[in-house]
């Protein structure tokens, strides 16, 4: 399952020393991966900081009462769900053209 998050910018510090952390633990960001980057690149609203990650609901639980102690955390409207996980399937499928390119 995907989910989405904003955070303001000037919490990032913050999101990375949560997303750092325990990165040996089963349940971490650094085992299930994940991306930050900044919501105007992600095509909406400047100011904020996007993250996005893949897991199961049960690890997803874990980690998003995490992410709660950054104080600007907030979850993504339906549209802005949408708009973030269009922009990454795009650069996703450039890579694998791009990869395939070298390797064809």
């Amino acid at each position: 399952m995907d989910f989405v998050f904003l955070f303001a910018s000037s919490d990032v510090g913050k999101l990375k020393a949560v997303l750092d952390a325990d990165s040996l633990a089963n349940n971490s960001f650094a085992r299930i991966g994940c991306t930050l980057r900044d919501s105007k690149a992600m095509g909406l609203d400047a100011g904020k900081s996007v993250l996005h990650f893949r897991c199961d609901e049960a690890i997803a639980k874990t980690l998003i009462e995490k992410l709660k102690t950054v104080p600007s955390f907030a979850e993504s409207k339906p549209e802005e769900k949408s708009k973030v996980l269009a922009q990454i399937a795009a650069e996703e499928d450039n890579a694998a053209h791009g990869f395939g390119t070298v390797f064809g």
